[in-house]
């Protein structure tokens, strides 16, 4: 299934979000002065009153970061520990935002970092996967990749991208907790509405003040969430893949899933004019990236608070030369999109 809305119509990256005023960063303000039509506007949803995490065993996110290619390696980018702020339980009534707490809803488990021969091309991690160039952990029933579809950083050079995978041993339709809905939302629901809730926080922690301030001013800031898709396009695929060959040693019918539900979000940076600029000036001020990353789903209605964490990476010491040369594997054109 690809790039399709919950009416199953194809959907490109110019027709999810139009937002206009870009030039404005779009923060998480405290005190919104919209939130209130942004709440009528959103549908009822699911609630659900516990929170379950459910963690890899020891050892699983090892095995499949050693069955997988082109891997950052551990030292350069992890799931940090600290703990980000979010939406309380009574956000809605007292403004107040809280420590997230527990490990986010999809576990970090690896991120790559590709040089391409030619165009973007949203959605090619379910190709990626399905081929084996990465590979998630065995347990794992739902994996969530991320997919930053960078600028050039010099006229003559190619496009890059930047994946960073996450997996959950929960499956979509069996989460439970305030984000449970949410979650739903972006694997079955309408596509529209989960990427509008997208919000970041990150920090660019390298490079000169100069640099990190201007990008700080357009919203790189880990103390404020900001809408990237008020910013950037963005555009989710969705696909159920099949989990490669069991582990060595593994009991046949042990509860291992044999599929997966995969959702990739891609961010069309190289659309964005101001982007591009900003990408080129940092590129050759950065000779390594220090920067944090987290995404969580706005919460908008009560049943769904307090907020928590989709996915989490840290990377530390990413280098240019990190980026390795497009995979053979990667899809020639849109039709090769799983």
């Amino acid at each position: 299934m690809t790039l399709t809305d919950s009416h199953g119509h194809r959907l490109r990256l110019t027709d999810l979000h139009r937002w206009g005023a870009r030039q404005e960063c779009y923060h998480d303000a405290e005190e919104t002065a919209g939130e209130e039509a942004t709440e009528a506007a959103d549908g009822a949803a699911d609630g659900a009153t516990a929170t379950t995490h459910t963690l890899d065993e020891p050892g699983a996110h090892d095995s499949a970061r050693s069955t997988s290619a082109y891997l950052l390696a551990p030292n350069v980018v992890y799931q940090p520990t600290d703990a980000p702020p979010v939406r309380g339980p009574a956000y809605f009534e007292d403004g107040k935002k809280i420590a997230a707490v527990g490990t986010p809803l999809c576990d970090f488990f690896g991120a790559q970092t590709f040089e391409l021969n030619g165009e973007h091309l949203a959605g090619a991690s379910a190709t990626l996967l399905q081929a084996g160039v990465i590979v998630p952990p065995r347990s794992a029933r739902f994996v969530l990749s991320l997919h930053f579809m960078n600028p050039r950083h010099s006229s003559n050079a190619p496009y890059n991208v930047l994946m960073i995978h996450s997996a959950s041993d929960t499956a979509p339709a069996e989460a439970e907790g305030p984000s449970a809905a949410l979650l739903r939302e972006l694997w079955d629901g309408d596509a529209t509405t989960a990427v509008s809730r997208l919000k970041v926080l990150a920090a660019l922690r390298s490079g000169p003040q100069l640099v990190r301030a201007t990008l700080a001013w357009l919203g790189l800031d880990d103390s404020r969430p900001m809408l990237i898709c008020r910013q950037v396009h963005a555009s989710v695929n969705r696909a159920t893949l099949p989990h490669r060959a069991a582990p060595p040693g593994a009991v046949p019918g042990a509860g291992l899933p044999e599929t997966f539900d995969h959702v990739e979000i891609a961010f069309d940076i190289a659309a964005s004019p101001l982007c591009n600029q900003m990408f080129r000036y940092a590129w050759s001020s950065l000779p390594s990236i220090e920067v944090g990353i987290t995404l969580i789903l706005e919460a908008r209605r009560a049943e769904h608070l307090p907020e928590h964490p989709l996915a989490r990476a840290y990377f530390q010491g990413l280098r240019h030369e990190d980026f390795h040369k497009q995979p053979p594997e990667w899809p020639a054109d849109p039709s090769e999109v799983l």
